[in-house]
Parts: structure tokens; sequence; C-alpha cells
């Protein structure tokens, strides 16, 4: 910026020099051009006149005389410098006509130029009888400086002039050499002087520059403000502590963000650096945010002044305080909950109570409220009225024991506070109906109070008051608030005592009572538990007798079992013997069918002594070995008749069991017997489901032939049917016949039959 600024002095210094000389020269040349053109005139003139008087009698007049020779001396004239010359013109109607040859391109006379032409100018004030000195075109359309001259009784114009571009040429010239050497010494100058000051430069700009990184960048709010109070300069921060943008607070001033309450004392203090008095100052006070709430600050400020000691402007270094405000409001708020538990804690008689009272007005007076009186009143609804009353300040009393004293009556808004659970603030009592009211809201001094607050607690409601209107704050009803809890745990704590004491008498009373009872009851028990103990023994006796009986009877059943399985085996073997005597078919089927019938029924009596459990019989093995061995009895064809099993584990008893082995037993032979003819093969298949209704499904199909058609089941006379239809009535159950695509038998039946 320096080197422009010293550029832009010398191309000024240069160009004035210049101007000025332009400006002399200029002079000169119009002096020479006037005298010029006022001499060839006067000339002009004087031959005119001689030629009038010795010429008259020249072809074409005394006039034609005079240009003949000014035509001739026109011809010698050497001009002025390159560009300048002299004309002369007559005007011939509407047209300026050139008498002389001009100077500049065609030698010759020029060719007329209309008298209302922008050309010409110097020659048309001339032919006009004006002389003087004019800068216009001339009869080629270029710039000139022309010195123009009527000339008298001739009526010609003659006009002396030069290009305005011949003057000023040498001062252009002179003009660009001039700002070369000037730029030239300017660079120079520059080259020299940033070599000497750029370290100092760069030195104050980074010392700037940390100024301003600091000031940005601090952990503090720094502001800086006229001596008016308008902010001028701030950081991020100060913004950030007051919720305002830096736009925001350049329009405001320090008494716009100071709390009310402080702008006193801040006025003092800014007066005081104004007035020279201090330089410097620190004061905790308030801010008000821009949403409204209130930041606490500590603010450090101080006075700058300028180099001649004229006050530059105020500077103030701001600290966030607002958390370490709330920490101390915090401490002094449990401080004075734990003086007034402290109180409650050593509270034994009713007359302690006058002791909370006091504790809880030193707190309220610690945190700066200012009131009158400090009162605990006891609601009783069902009289009506205040039981009872204490007064911290001006006396206290109890309204029952004192019959002199006025009763007062429930005010509505103490009603309300208790009833509603939520602090009633009445800031200005003169604007509501104090009916009912007057006696009660008076203080000790018999001042009628304008501000009460009411907060309920247990039993009723804490109240302080005030003879000025609207005297306590937000703040203070919280903070009363506070302590009235801790009111209300005493004033509990208070009756609990009492009750403590009546029920430790009732539960010494209960205690001996109950001392006495259990002795005699001890006495009872001791002959009972010897009783008891006797029963236990003989019970045990029995239990054990009862157990070897069981043991012997389970020895017994399984030889039972197995004995009848034994001669199950030897009555199908006789059968079997028997039949390999007999040659008739219709009998050695019979034989057979019998045969397996007591082996299906010796089977189950296997299943019994075999298993530990001599009641129930897993049914599903048994039918996966029954029908394995009747289709081996029948010595079927390796692969003729395959068997098909669908089982779900599941226990019958012993009766169930033998019906449904039987069942099984009568339905799987006739199909090995009747729906596989000559050596056909084919599936039989074995299903034992539980359904839906927990009842038993006994299944048992072939893809045979079937039943023809005109055999009735339910008539059928066979043996094995009719049994098969009477063990399906032993069982209570039911059996279908599904006859599509071979032969299925379906029996439902209940799980505990």
């Amino acid at each position: 910026m320096l080197i422009l600024i010293m550029a832009a002095a010398a191309l000024m210094v240069g160009g004035i020099a210049v101007i000025l000389l332009y400006q002399t020269a200029f002079k000169e040349a119009e002096s020479r051009l006037v005298e010029t053109a006022q001499s060839q005139a006067r000339l002009l003139e004087a031959v005119a006149r001689f030629d009038a008087v010795h010429s008259r009698d020249y072809p074409g007049g005394a006039g034609k005389a005079t240009l003949s020779q000014s035509r001739d001396a026109h011809e010698k004239y050497t001009g002025l410098g390159e560009t300048g010359e002299f004309t002369l013109a007559q005007r011939e109607g509407d047209y300026m006509v050139f008498l002389l040859s001009h100077r500049h391109g065609d030698r010759e006379l020029p060719e007329p130029i209309p008298f209302s032409s922008d050309l010409a100018e110097p020659m048309r004030r001339s032919l006009s009888g004006q002389s003087g000195t004019v800068v216009g075109l001339d009869y080629r359309g270029e710039v000139v400086l022309a010195a123009y001259e009527p000339v008298a009784n001739l009526n010609w114009g003659i006009v002396a002039k030069i290009d305005l571009a011949e003057v000023r040429a040498p001062f252009v010239t002179a003009g660009l050499m001039a700002m070369f050497s000037g730029l030239l010494i300017v660079v120079v100058g520059a080259i020299l002087f940033v070599r000497t000051t750029n370290p100092l430069i760069r030195q104050v700009e980074e010392s700037e520059q940390r100024f301003r990184s600091t000031f940005e960048q601090a952990t503090v709010g720094i502001a800086h403000a006229a001596p008016d109070g308008r902010f001028t300069l701030l950081n991020q921060r100060f913004c950030d502590i007051t919720g305002y943008t830096q736009e925001e607070l350049l329009a405001l001033t320090l008494r716009d963000i100071t709390h009310a309450d402080d702008l006193e004392i801040d006025a003092t203090h800014v007066q005081q650096l104004l007035t020279g008095e201090i330089t410097a100052y620190s004061v905790e006070k308030r801010y008000i945010h821009k949403d409204g709430s209130i930041v606490w600050i500590n603010l450090a400020g101080s006075a700058v002044y300028e180099p001649s000691g004229a006050l530059s402007h105020l500077m103030e270094v701001v600290e966030d305080i607002t958390e370490r405000k709330r920490f101390e409001e915090d401490l002094r708020r449990k401080a004075a909950l734990d003086q007034v538990r402290a109180t409650i804690f050593e509270m034994d008689e009713k007359a302690d109570m006058r002791k909370i009272l006091i504790s809880l007005c030193e707190a309220l007076r610690d945190f700066g409220m200012d009131f009158e009186e400090c009162s605990l009143q006891v609601v009783d609804e069902k009289k009506d009225h205040i039981e009872l009353t204490w007064h911290a300040l001006g006396g206290w009393h109890f309204h029952d024991s004192d019959p002199n004293l006025p009763r007062i009556k429930i005010p509505p808004a103490v009603y309300t506070a208790w009833k509603e659970k939520r602090p009633n603030y009445r800031p200005n009592l003169d604007k509501e109906d104090l009916y009912n009211e007057k006696i009660a809201m008076r203080t000790a001094y018999d001042k009628e109070i304008q501000s009460v607050i009411d907060v309920p607690f247990s039993y009723g409601t804490v109240a302080i008051n005030s003879v000025q209107t609207d005297a306590f704050s937000e703040r203070d009803i919280e903070m009363f608030v506070m302590l009235a809890d801790a009111v209300s745990e005493g004033f509990t704590r208070h009756i609990d005592i009492t009750e403590r004491k009546r029920a430790e008498e009732e539960l010494r009373k209960h205690h001996d009572h109950l001392e006495y009872v259990v002795e005699k009851r001890t006495e009872k028990l001791t002959l009972t538990n010897e009783r008891l103990q006797q029963e236990i023994a003989e019970r045990q006796r029995t239990e054990e007798q009862i157990t070897a009986a069981l043991d012997e009877k389970e020895v017994l059943l399984q030889e039972l079992h197995h004995r009848v399985k034994n001669n199950l085996q030897i009555i199908s073997s006789l059968l079997d013997l028997q039949a390999s005597h007999i040659e008739d078919e219709t009998a050695l089927g019979v034989l057979r069918n019998s045969s397996q019938r007591v082996h299906s029924m010796g089977l189950i009596h296997e299943r019994l002594y075999q298993s530990t459990d001599l009641v129930q019989i897993h049914f599903a093995d048994y039918i996966r070995t029954l029908s394995v061995d009747l289709v081996s009895s029948y010595s079927m064809g390796a692969g003729t008749v395959s068997l098909e099993f669908q089982l779900e584990e599941t226990t019958l008893g012993m009766d169930a069991a033998i019906s449904c082995g039987l069942i099984v037993n009568e339905l799987v032979t006739n199909a090995i017997q009747h729906a596989f003819p000559l050596g056909e093969k084919g599936t039989i298949g074995v299903g034992l489901q539980t359904n839906r209704e927990d009842r038993i499904v006994l299944t048992v199909w072939d893809d045979g032939r079937g039943i023809p058609p005109e055999v009735d089941f339910f008539r059928a006379t066979s043996l094995g049917l009719t049994l098969v239809k009477s063990l399906v009535r032993q069982l209570d159950g039911k059996i279908e016949i599904d006859r599509n695509g071979g032969t299925r038998f379906e029996v439902i039946f209940d799980r505990k039959t």
C-alpha cells in the first residue's frame, strides 16, 4: 500500500509539472498565433488600401491585385513548426471559399466548406467578424489551436493555426519520461524500503495475528466499548456468554445487557474510569442473556488510552461464573436445610417448633429475603378453622390453648394452598377480598400486610408476609418451598415421636403378654412334640411294612405274569403241535388263528414281567413285535409283504393292551390271509396315534384286494371279525372301515380304558 502511495505521489508530481509546462507552452503558442494572425490581417488591409489607389487598372480590380500579392507572399511562407500555417478565405453565399493553397495535402485550392459545417470552426468565426483564439476543428477535421482575425474592407477572414497534437507532443514525451523516472525512483525506493522494513512489517503482522488469535480464541469474553457504552469490538466467547451475535451486540450498549440491580454499581465504576480516578476494576455482576435468563460474570474492566493521552475505549474481560454461583447457592441452600434439619433432629416437644421457625427465618434472611413475619398454621378441616399457629416473630401461641384469642377461620388462600398442595403467592392484598382474613393478615406490630406466600406442608401451611407489595421473587418462592418441605419433615417427626412413644408402650405391654402366652404355649408344645415323635416313629414302622409288602406283591405279580406267559406259550405250542397232525385246511386255519391269539396275549404278560412298570405297557414296541411275528409265522416269501409303521410312543393298561393286541392280531392276520392271495406283493400298515381329543387311534391298513362290497363287516359272523367287534365294545370305542384302495380299519377309544 505504501508503495502504491509513493507511486501515485510521484505520478501526481510529474503530472502536475508536465501540466504546468504544457499550459505555459500553450499560452506562448497562442500568443504567437494571435500575433501572426493580427499582423497578417493588418498587412493585408494596408496592401488593400495601397492597391485601391495604385492598382485600379489591374485586371479584376484592386482586390485581385491584393489577392495575387498575398498568394506570392504565401508561397514563400515557411509556416509555424511542422503543422502551423495561416489560411485566408471569404464567404460566398453559404460557403467558405479558401483563397490560398493549404500547406497540408493538396497544394491546390481546397474545396469550399459549408458555412454551417462543424469543420473550419476558426475560419467561420473570423468571417463572422470575430477575433480571438479557439481550440477546434480545421478544414481537415483535425483539432487545432487557432487565432482568427477578420480582414477589414475585404470581407476576408484570416486564421493562423497549428495542430494541437504538435503542441502537446513534447509534453507527452516529457510526461512519459517523468513518469518513467518517477516509477523507477519509486521501484528503487520500494526495494530499499522493503528490504529495510519487511522484517519489521512481518513482526508487526505476526504480533497482530497473535493478538487476533488470542482475542478470538480466548476462553474469556473480551469486548471493547466506546466511552458512551456502545460496543465496538467483541470476540466470539463474549457472544456465546450473552447469546447475541456480533451484529446484534454492535447495536447495543453495556447498559442494555446489564441486570437492572447492577446498573448503579456498573455506572459508578465506568464513571471512575472516565474521570481517571481508577484505571481498572473487577466486579461480579449479572448480564441478561438474549433468552432472558441471568448470566453471572466476573468482569475485569479497564480504560485504554491513545498515545496522546486521550481515552480510546473501555475494555471488558468477562468470565462466565454462572455455574459457580449456582454451586455456591446450592451449598447455601444445603447449609440452610441442614440447619433446619438439625433443629428438627433435636426437637422433642411442641415448644421446639418455635426453634424450627427461628431456624427457618434465619435461613430465609441468609438468602436475602425481606419479610415481616413467618408463621405456621395447622389446618383442621373438620373444625373449619386454623387449629394451631406459631409465629416466629412477635411471639408464638396455640389458638386452642388460649380461649381469649379469636378463632381464625381458614382463609380461602390458605385452604387452597393446603388442599391443592401448591404454593399460593398473593403479591397485592389490597386488590383481593380480605373478608375474614383481616385478623390473620396482620403482623405482630399491628401492621396490615400487602404480600403473603402460603406454602403447603403435611398438616397445614407455612407462610411469610411483608408490608410491601410484590415483595417476593420466583427465586424466593422456590427457596421457601424447599425450607417448607424441611418443616413438614419436622412436624411429621414431632407427631411421629408421640405416636412412637405410644406405640412403644403398647408394644411393651404386648411383649409382656406375648412372653406369658409363649411360656404357656411352650409347655403345651413340649407335650405335643413328644406325642408327635411317637406318631412319626409309628408311621415310619408302618411305611416300612407297607414297602416290604409292596415288594413282595411286585415279585409275586412278576412271577404271576411269567407263569401266565409260560402257560400261554405252552397252550400255543400245543395248538401248533396239534395243527401239524391236521390235514383239514379249515380246522388247520382255526388252530393256527387260536395259537396266534394265545401268542399275542403271551407277549403282553412277557412285556409286563420284564418291565419295571407292572401296570402300563409301551404299546408301540408291542405292536411292532407282534406284527413282525405274525408275518413270520405265516412263512410269507421274502419281500412278498412289507410292514409299515406309524407309531407314537404311548402306554396302555394291561386290559386295554390285551384287547388292542388281539384286534391287531385279527386284522393283520386277516390281511395276510385274504388281501394278498397267490403270493401277491403288498404292504400292511399299523398305526398308533393320539388325536386332538386325547383319544387313542389304532389303525390297520393294507393295499391288497380289499373286502368285497357284498360283505357287510358289521354283520359278519366269522370268528375273527366277531372277535374284533366284541373287543372294540369292551374298549367302549368305535371302529370305522374304508375300502378305497385296499382296506383300512380305524379303532378309536379313550386312553383311560
